[in-house]
């Protein structure tokens, strides 16, 4: 069972990595939508179309990482292959 603070945070390790990359990531996307914003009202054009391939390209790279197996699944994943199943006792 996972320890939880009287704020309800998780102490682990591994989570609070994942919330500080998420923060990171959140915080670069809005750095780049608000660089979108100036350049859309000052008609950059260019540089719009820049940054619009940032952000997709930005979306592209997380939505690969979230699609990656974790640790524990790939585990997981070995253990099943490796256990034996045989129907009968020699």
């Amino acid at each position: 069972m996972r320890k939880v603070s009287k704020r309800g945070a998780c102490k682990s390790a591994s989570h609070q990595l994942f919330k500080d990359r998420a923060k990171n990531r959140v915080d670069d996307l809005q750095g780049v939508l608000t660089n979108l914003q100036s350049a859309r009202k000052e008609s950059r054009t260019y540089d719009v179309g820049l940054l619009e391939e940032q952000v997709h390209q930005m979306l592209r790279e997380w939505k690969s990482e979230l699609n990656e197996p974790s640790p524990a699944s790939s585990l997981q994943a070995r253990t099943n292959i490796y256990v034996p199943f045989s129907s009968e006792r020699t």
